[in-house]
């Protein structure tokens, strides 16, 4: 990844082999999931055998990070 030049070679190969490009893209959404996470609110009630939560989900990368804005364009643009 430190090899600069060689980075559009890479990517030209990954693009041409299917396999490597599906396992691409799986790690690049991997990453992205791993930005989120789960957060209580307050503690889980039990009700009728199973338990129920309110939290909300955030983002490791903070608002000001300028990497946030790009991150919230490209999943926007997925949803598009």
């Amino acid at each position: 990844l430190d090899n600069i030049a060689s980075i559009l070679t890479l990517k030209e190969q990954a693009n041409k082999d299917s396999l490597i490009s599906k396992l691409i893209d799986n790690v690049a959404y991997s990453l992205v999931a791993s930005l989120f996470y789960f957060k209580l609110d307050r503690d889980l009630d039990r009700h009728k055998g199973r338990f129920i939560g309110l939290g909300r989900i955030l983002c490791s990368i903070l608002g000001k990070d300028p990497a946030f804005l790009e991150l919230i364009k490209q999943l926007l643009a997925d949803l598009a």
